[in-house]
């Protein structure tokens, strides 16, 4: 009986330890880079959104959507939202990151740098 419980024990062990692991696999990321910013839209959501020039798909989470998605609620938005701007006006060529979550309906932004 106790070989039993053992075994039981060791089991229930293997597939909490795998139910864990598969639960804290992160979000697979997105980067494009050296890319120019070509569209910018803002609306009543509480994102900016963007396109960058020859990106077919942002991010995987949102397949065959070329939108990304600048959360107002990222902790350097107004940052990385003036840095945006900047690229569009000046026509810099930007690296962007996604974080493999959905915001706002589209691929959300990491991070975003100027070349």
């Amino acid at each position: 009986m106790t070989i039993r419980r053992g075994a039981r024990l060791g089991r229930l062990g293997f597939y909490t330890l795998a139910s864990a692991t598969l639960t804290a696999w992160p979000a697979v990321a997105e980067y494009h880079d050296e890319r120019e910013v070509q569209l910018i839209m803002i609306d009543d959501r509480a994102c900016t959104f963007f396109i960058l020039h020859s990106v077919a798909q942002a991010d995987p989470v949102v397949p065959s959507s070329p939108w990304f998605a600048l959360p107002k609620t990222h902790p350097n938005y107004a940052e990385l939202n003036a840095m945006l701007l900047t690229a569009k006006a000046s026509k810099a060529r930007v690296n962007v990151k996604t974080n493999g979550q959905i915001a706002c309906g589209h691929g959300a932004v990491d991070t975003l740098s100027i070349l």
